[in-house]
């Protein structure tokens, strides 16, 4: 589940996460500067082992609290998770490495804000939205005591319907001044899921009509083609005689036709 924190909120979040512990209700809780079903910030790192001059990538930048990766589900398949002495360290995911061309990246330094270890590399996860990408997103992900979206996995051992009860009562406690609003992530996904559906979808009408309109101009200039590639005197069979000026003109027309339609 997921909760837009505000500064109220914010003030309160390690009180309210260890009292969602201790009730039981979560089993883990987190908070980021991103939801776990998007990234809200894009940088670029300004150096890192191997780069080429004059090269840039532009990633995904997420500045993350303790236990985000179990509490979003995001698997790390080299190295190891942050821990609370680190400051200056880094995750990336493997579209990140990729793009890096990092063969042994755990114990490489890079460069963005400062020097930076990196420590970790997660499995490429569906955070953004896809639709026209040919690849994952490279995703930089660094600790902090900061966030805008507190995150949290309901325990296992709830009972239906009861931990939104609970919640109501707790964040009506840390949180006065505003009513509790959530979002669930697999509804999140869903959303995305049905936009990208749709924009395909509304691609392929749109691109059906470029089609029809690519064809009728084809028609339009094969019609005039037909006028201008012969002269008007007639011979005696009654067939013009071909006019290769008239003919250059065509071919002209229909390469206008052609190039002003898929531009």
């Amino acid at each position: 589940m997921m909760t837009w924190m505000n500064s109220e909120l914010g003030q309160n979040y390690n009180r309210l996460k260890n009292e969602l512990l201790q009730k039981g209700i979560a089993s883990v809780v987190t908070k980021a500067t991103s939801p776990a079903t998007d990234v809200y910030w894009h940088s670029n790192v300004q150096q890192w082992p191997g780069k080429r001059a004059g090269e840039t990538i532009e990633m995904g930048t997420i500045i993350v609290a303790e236990d985000y990766f179990k509490t979003v589900g995001m698997t790390l398949i080299d190295g190891r998770d942050f821990n609370p002495a680190d400051s200056q360290s880094v995750i990336y995911n493997e579209a990140a490495i990729q793009q890096m061309r990092m063969a042994l990246p755990v114990g490489q330094t890079i460069i963005w804000d400062t020097t930076r270890r990196i420590i970790g590399v997660a499995k490429n996860a569906l955070m953004v939205f896809a639709l026209f990408r040919r690849r994952s997103h490279a995703i930089l992900l660094f600790p902090h005591n900061a966030g805008n979206v507190m995150m949290y996995r309901l325990s296992p051992l709830s009972p239906p319907r009861t931990p939104i009860a609970q919640l109501n009562k707790l964040f009506a406690k840390y949180n006065p001044s505003y009513p509790y609003t959530y979002s669930f992530a697999d509804d999140r996904y869903a959303d995305k899921f049905k936009q990208e559906l749709l924009v395909g979808k509304l691609a392929g009408i749109f691109g059906r009509i470029g089609d029809l309109h690519l064809l009728s101009r084809s028609l339009w200039a094969g019609r005039l083609c037909r006028r201008t590639a012969y002269k008007g005197d007639r011979h005696p069979q009654g067939v013009g005689r071909l006019d290769p000026a008239g003919m250059d003109g065509c071919f002209r027309g229909i390469s206008s036709c052609w190039w002003g339609s898929v531009a």
